[in-house]
Formats: structure tokens, C-alpha cells, sequence
């Protein structure tokens, strides 16, 4: 038993995440007019950036929007690889008459590349929005299912033109949604009275939550209405609910993106299926790759599973996509198995 604690206590001691990272990369240049020394410059640049995509390529790709990920990754990128700490030239030399190479180690800053990729994200309006599963809203008054229909509709549209990915609530998926949306509507008549002449108006209501899968946190709430003069129409109603879900719409997108894009920082416990061997691998790979951990512990390791909580800069959808990029890749000792709020297991290759 105190052996199996000394391991565990000697564990959590190694599975730190330094924030200054060293890697070894190559660069190329091009040999124009047999200008050397103009190709070797190209070439240190290259590896610079090379570098930066090496250990942060995961990290953009599991935060930028997919139609943006090309000219996100380019600018973040070239613009990144000037925040390198330092670099030494390991070799250089010319690879073919037309190409020159070197191969430097370079010293990266964590944290400070780190801040830099969130901020070009923020800044250019490229960072992916979340995932929001959809619960079909629940109508009050006459109409329902016309009335619903409209809504849910114009409520879709406007969320996925603003970038949300939804997953339907009705559909067992394994994709984790980091959100969870609800709708309540109420459709009348009210009467009312202008200039002493007594009119209908159609009303309609409309109260919106959004709330963080598992812990139920209301992100954003909207509590709005509209009215048309006149005497009761679907028609009438259904632009109503139009309005409504577009108002509404924009509202999630303010309020998510405060939450979304801000300093957000919580313990995710990452639970390894494998034994001790396996499962060192895996946490030595983390440790060296993993972008966005400012912390961990590792609280129980036997010779089946190992558990860690790791103090994430992000959400865990977030960090499930980073390393589901990275499980795609035949050098990784790791694949995924499910995620769960809070909580994802991954299981030894």
C-alpha cells in the first residue's frame, strides 16, 4: 500500500506540464539565383514555423471554424513563430541544388503562443462556437404545432448561419454538446384600447434558456415578446415567432460568446484505459504535446485504469476535440472512447 502511494505521489510529480517546450524541426528554403544565404533566412523561417504548427496544430485545428481553418492556421502560423523563446541550429546545409536546409531546436513559450493563437482567434472572429443540443420549444395556446414549427425553424436558421453546430435532442448521439437550449411559447389574443377605441392584438411570448450540459449553469436567458393589431391569425403569428427566434438568436450568440471566447478554466478528470506501461505512455505523450493544461494530478492508478484531473484552459468539448484530432494520428499511443460532462475516458492503442 505504500509503495502504490509513493508510485502514485512520484506520478503526479512527473506528469507536469513545463511551459516551455522544446522541439527539434526542419526547415526548407529555396536556392534563387544561387543565393544562399537569402534561402537559408527562408529556411530558418520555415522551421520556425514548422515548430509552432508542431506543437500547436492540434490546438488551432480544435478551435477554428472549419471554412476559416486554412486562413486562420496561415496567419496564426506566421505570426506565431515570432513569439519563439529562442532556437539553436542543430545542421544546415543544401538538401538538393535548388533547396537549402536546416534543422534547429527551438524553444517555445507555452503560454505566451498560447495567448497569442486565443487572441488572433477572438480578434478575427475565427475561434469554432460551441455545440447546442435543441429541444423542440413547448407551445401554449392555439396553433401549437404551426406555431412551434415557425419558431424552431427561424430559431435553427439564425443559430446556424451564426456558426453553432446543434445536435438534436431527440437523437442519441456520441457527439458531446457543451449547451443545452429549451424554448417556452405562449400565444393569445389580449384586447386593449387605443385612443378609446377598444382593438385585439395578437401576442405572443417567448422565454428562452441556455444552460451548460451536465452542471445546468444558465448561460443566457431571453425572456421576449411581440403583438400584431388584429384579430386572431396563424399567419399573424407565425411572423411573430419569426421576429421572436431572430431576436433571440442574437441574444445566445452575445451571451455564448462572452462565456465561450473569455478566460474559462476548469478540472476535467481524464480517466486512461490500459495498463501501468500504457497508461505512463499516454500521460508522458500529454505532457509533452497536450496545448492548454495548466495543471494536473494524477488520483488513482492500478494496473487496469489510471485517472487524472487536469486544470484546462478551455471547455471539455474543447479539449474532447484536441485530442480526438490527435488520436487520429498513427504516432499516438491513445483513441478515444466517449466523453461525459466533465469527464472523458481514453483507452491505450
Amino acid at each position: 500500500m505504500i509503495l502504490r502511494v509513493l508510485s502514485v505521489l512520484l506520478l503526479s510529480i512527473c506528469f507536469s506540464f513545463a511551459w516551455a517546450k522544446s522541439v527539434e524541426v526542419t526547415g526548407y528554403g529555396f536556392i534563387e539565383n544561387n543565393n544562399i544565404a537569402d534561402a537559408r533566412n527562408v529556411a530558418i523561417e520555415d522551421a520556425k514555423r514548422v515548430a509552432i504548427e508542431q506543437l500547436f496544430g492540434t490546438y488551432i485545428s480544435a478551435r477554428t471554424e472549419t471554412n476559416n481553418f486554412k486562413i486562420a492556421s496561415e496567419k496564426i502560423y506566421s505570426t506565431a513563430k515570432g513569439k519563439l523563446d529562442s532556437y539553436i541550429i542543430i545542421e544546415e546545409s543544401k538538401y538538393d541544388d535548388n533547396t537549402f536546409k536546416v534543422n534547429i531546436a527551438a524553444t517555445i513559450d507555452q503560454k505566451a503562443v498560447r495567448a497569442h493563437v486565443d487572441n488572433q482567434l477572438n480578434r478575427y472572429n475565427w475561434l469554432k462556437k460551441p455545440r447546442i443540443i435543441f429541444s423542440s420549444s413547448q407551445v401554449s395556446g392555439r396553433d401549437r404545432s404551426n406555431l412551434q414549427n415557425a419558431f424552431d425553424t427561424a430559431l435553427k436558421k439564425a443559430l446556424l448561419q451564426s456558426g453553432f453546430t446543434l445536435l438534436s435532442s431527440d437523437v442519441e448521439t456520441p457527439i458531446y454538446a457543451s449547451f443545452i437550449l429549451t424554448s417556452n411559447l405562449e400565444s393569445s389574443v389580449v384586447s386593449d384600447e387605443y385612443q378609446g377605441i377598444k382593438i385585439k392584438n395578437n401576442q405572443l411570448l417567448a422565454n428562452v434558456e441556455l444552460v451548460r450540459n451536465q452542471t445546468a449553469i444558465v448561460v443566457s436567458t431571453s425572456v421576449e415578446s411581440a403583438q400584431k393589431a388584429g384579430a386572431y391569425s396563424i399567419n399573424a403569428m407565425k411572423k411573430l415567432a419569426s421576429d421572436l427566434a431572430q431576436r433571440i438568436a442574437k441574444r445566445i450568440s452575445i451571451d455564448t460568446n462572452d462565456a465561450w471566447s473569455g478566460s474559462h478554466q476548469q478540472p476535467v478528470i481524464v480517466g486512461i484505459s490500459g495498463n501501468k506501461s500504457q497508461s505512463d505512455n499516454i500521460m508522458a505523450y500529454m505532457s509533452n504535446w497536450l496545448v492548454g493544461i495548466e495543471d494536473s494530478s494524477v488520483e488513482l492508478q492500478d494496473q487496469q485504469q489510471t485517472k487524472l484531473v487536469i486544470e484546462y484552459q478551455g471547455w471539455p468539448e474543447q479539449l474532447f476535440e484536441q485530442l480526438t484530432i490527435m488520436s487520429k494520428q498513427n504516432t499516438v499511443p491513445f483513441s478515444i472512447e466517449k466523453i461525459h460532462g466533465d469527464s472523458i475516458v481514453l483507452s491505450a492503442k
